[in-house]
């Protein structure tokens, strides 16, 4: 579970403040899709306009973070589907025209490929997209981390605490990559399913930096202290609900799907 407490010599080196709030993750529940459904965090309200929670995220840098495990069937189980989401914005409902025209439609996103292989794609701003040189579906964990940095204009795909795949630019402009309402996680790109396993999903409102995102990866049975300036959201500690900031939505299992108690994934120590 996730423990909050306040020491500085254990963000080892930290500028960001004598006395930095940190978090310690120590196990916590696992989501498992079952090949049955998926996580969905809600970008719209009930009014159907876009949420402050949402748009604190979208609207300058974000990272999302978390632990992921596909085994090499579960894969291929994707079969003409081809690819879903490991987490990302093109949702179940993308291609409709409810909230924007097919010409308008904006989504960014990190997905698994039936050969194993991950990806991180966008078309808020220009369309890009770019495929990792190594395959992930293996049934082990693998810590996997977006960042979309609007100030820098960079999008990078982090797996295991390597740059497994950037974009050339990431400069969406005025553009939402979630407009649509939907961040789905676990699978959900047009209702596609994946046989997986979530932990320990961490939403940023800015971009970690490629020292924090080694630290967070480190394969070890002690866990590192976060630093949890910009954490916005941290789900899977304890139910659906982020334990971070009582504002946040809670995430919402669509299909199908259980959270497993009992399963330590972080540092990739993780065991059935």
């Amino acid at each position: 579970h996730y423990m909050l407490r306040d020491d500085a010599a254990s963000i080892g080196g930290s500028d960001r403040g004598a006395c930095c709030t940190v978090l310690l993750a120590t196990g916590g529940e696992v989501f498992a899709t079952e090949g049955k459904g998926w996580l969905l965090y809600p970008t719209r309200d009930e009014s159907d306009q876009l949420t402050e929670a949402w748009k604190t995220l979208s609207e300058g840098d974000m990272t999302w973070e978390l632990w992921y495990k596909i085994s090499k069937e579960g894969a291929a189980a994707l079969g003409r589907a081809q690819n879903t989401h490991i987490i990302g914005t093109y949702g179940s409902n993308h291609n409709s025209n409810k909230y924007s025209t097919s010409s308008r439609r904006r989504h960014a996103g990190v997905g698994v490929q039936v050969s194993g292989i991950f990806h991180i794609g966008t078309n808020a701003g220009p369309s890009q997209y770019q495929a990792t040189s190594k395959t992930y579906a293996d049934g082990q964990w693998h810590h996997v981390v977006a960042v979309w940095s609007r100030s820098a204009q960079v999008a990078q795909l982090w797996v295991d605490g390597e740059l497994a795949a950037a974009l050339n630019s990431y400069n969406p402009g005025s553009e939402d990559p979630g407009m649509d309402g939907q961040l789905v996680i676990g699978g959900g790109h047009l209702s596609r399913l994946a046989d997986c396993k979530v932990a320990q999903v961490r939403l940023w409102s800015r971009a970690l930096s490629s020292s924090e995102i080694a630290s967070y990866a480190r394969q070890s049975s002690a866990c590192p202290a976060l630093d949890t300036s910009g954490l916005a959201a941290a789900y899977l500690a304890d139910g659906l609900g982020s334990v971070i900031d009582s504002s946040q939505p809670d995430l919402q299992v669509v299909r199908g799907g259980a959270t497993v108690d009992g399963e330590t994934c972080c540092c990739a120590q993780g065991a059935d």
